[in-house]
C-alpha cells in the first residue's frame, strides 16, 4: 500500500495535467454551447451544431495552453528548476545530432505503429487527428506547444518525483505507461514507443532539452506527413523507415561518442570550485 501511495504522490503533476486537460474541455463545451443557443445555430438534429470542428480545435489548444501554465506553476510551488532537469547539458555537435536522430526515429516508430494498426484491424483515423488535419493552423498549434507542456509534466517534473521512491527502471516503466495511457487508441503503440526513446534519451545523456528537441520536432515532422498524396503515404513512410533505421541507429552511436559526460564526484570535503 505504501508503494501505492507513492506512486500517486509522484505522480501529481499527471493528474494535475489531466485534470487541467478535463476541466477546460468541459467549461470550453459548456461555453460553445451557450454560444449556440444563443446564436441560433443549435439544431437538436445535428450534434455538430453545438460543438463545431473549429470550437473543438480552440477547446484543445486552450487546454494544452492551460495544461502548461499548470506545469509550470507546480514547478514554482515545488521550487524545481530546468537546470533540475539538465544535470549533464550537452554541445552543440549532440544538438545538431539530435535533429538526424529525430528525423530517422520518427519514421521507425511511424512505421511500426501503422504495422500494428493493420495487424490489430484499425483503419480509421482518430476523430481529433482527422479534425486537426483539416486546418494546418490549429495542427501546427497544438502539435508545436504540446510539447513543451508534456515534457515539462513527463520526463520533467514526474521524473524526479518518480526517483524520489523508485528505482531507475520503475521511473521508465510509470512514466512511460502514464504517457501510453493518455494518447488515443489509434497512437497507442507510437505513444509507448515514443514515450521510451524520450526516456532513452533522458537517462543516457542527462539533458532533457534533448528530449524537448525531440518531441518538438517529432510533431512538427507529424504535421509535414499529412501533406504526403494519401495514395502513396504507407508505400513513403516505410521506404523512410528503411532509410530512418540506419540514420536513427548511426546518429544515436555518434551521440553517445561525442557527448558531454557527468562532472566526477568530488572527495568528501574537497570544495567545488
Amino acid at each position: 500500500m505504501k508503494k501505492i501511495g507513492q506512486f500517486f504522490i509522484a505522480a501529481i503533476p499527471f493528474w494535475i495535467y489531466l485534470g487541467v486537460q478535463f476541466a477546460v474541455s468541459m467549461a470550453g463545451s459548456v461555453i460553445a454551447s451557450v454560444v449556440a443557443i444563443v446564436s441560433g445555430t443549435f439544431d437538436p438534429k445535428d450534434p455538430n451544431s453545438i460543438l463545431s470542428g473549429e470550437a473543438l480545435c480552440w477547446i484543445s489548444l486552450a487546454a494544452t495552453v492551460l495544461a502548461f501554465v499548470a506545469a509550470v506553476i507546480v514547478m514554482k510551488i515545488s521550487k524545481v528548476k530546468l537546470d533540475d532537469f539538465r544535470p549533464v547539458k550537452q554541445n552543440g555537435k549532440v544538438y545538431g545530432l539530435m535533429v538526424l536522430f529525430t528525423a530517422g526515429a520518427f519514421f521507425v516508430l511511424q512505421a511500426a505503429n501503422a504495422l500494428f494498426l493493420n495487424i490489430i484491424g484499425v483503419t480509421e483515423a482518430d476523430s481529433t487527428q482527422e479534425m486537426l488535419s483539416t486546418s494546418g493552423f490549429f495542427m501546427a498549434a497544438i502539435a508545436l506547444s504540446a510539447p513543451f507542456a508534456e515534457e515539462l509534466v513527463f520526463r520533467g517534473l514526474m521524473v524526479k518525483g518518480f526517483e524520489k521512491y523508485f528505482p531507475k527502471w520503475f521511473t521508465v516503466v510509470g512514466v512511460t505507461f502514464l504517457f501510453f495511457i493518455m494518447h488515443s487508441a489509434n497512437m497507442k503503440c507510437y505513444a509507448l514507443l515514443f514515450g521510451l526513446v524520450l526516456m532513452l534519451i533522458l537517462y543516457k545523456t542527462g539533458d532533457w532539452l534533448l528530449c524537448l528537441m525531440f518531441h518538438f520536432i517529432g510533431n512538427g515532422m507529424s504535421c509535414l506527413v499529412t501533406l504526403l498524396p494519401e495514395e502513396n503515404a504507407e508505400m513513403i513512410m516505410y521506404t523512410c523507415a528503411g532509410i530512418g533505421l540506419v540514420v536513427a541507429a548511426v546518429s544515436f552511436m555518434l551521440i553517445m561518442k561525442v557527448k558531454n559526460k557527468p562532472a566526477p564526484a568530488l572527495p568528501e570535503g574537497v570544495p567545488a570550485e
